[in-house]
């Protein structure tokens, strides 16, 4: 049992994170996503033309890691003050929001060289950001004390 909230969040976000990259590797490598999220994380800080490139794709593991670690914390501490009734739903709506927030927003003010709007790429996305609420969400009460 993992008793610290914050590094408990931390974890659960960076574990849920393996399977959602691997499903989205998965389509980008058989082309059906256009776009895998380490190249949108990538283009926040590279531009376009090192998306692709060892130390590019190495900046976009560590950002998109490091996001799924502050979702992890941001569930963790919301279970925490809601309780854990009803885990699973509160953590694919933070999933959602987060996808709302990055991919509906974010991205659209250009912040980033990639902007996904094909409409599969979009869906997986969606799909992997209610996927990652739901795994952290479980992992949170499995590791924790909640």
């Amino acid at each position: 049992m993992i008793n610290d909230i914050f590094t408990l969040g931390a974890l659960a976000g960076v574990i849920a994170n393996i399977p959602v990259n691997l499903f989205d590797f998965f389509l980008y490598h058989f082309g059906i996503n256009k776009i895998y999220i380490w190249h949108i994380s990538t283009s926040v800080f590279v531009e376009k033309k090192d998306i692709k490139t060892g130390i590019g794709l190495f900046i976009g593991f560590i950002n998109d890691y490091s996001v799924a670690g502050v979702k992890g914390v941001i569930t963790a501490f919301l279970l925490h003050f809601t309780g854990s009734e009803f885990y699973l739903l509160k953590g694919i709506t933070v999933g959602l929001f987060f996808w709302l927030i990055i991919f509906g927003c974010l991205l659209r003010l250009k912040i980033a060289h990639l902007d996904p709007v094909e409409p599969i790429t979009n869906l997986s996305h969606l799909t992997w950001h209610i996927l990652f609420g739901a795994l952290t969400s479980w992992l949170i009460v499995y590791l924790g004390d909640m």
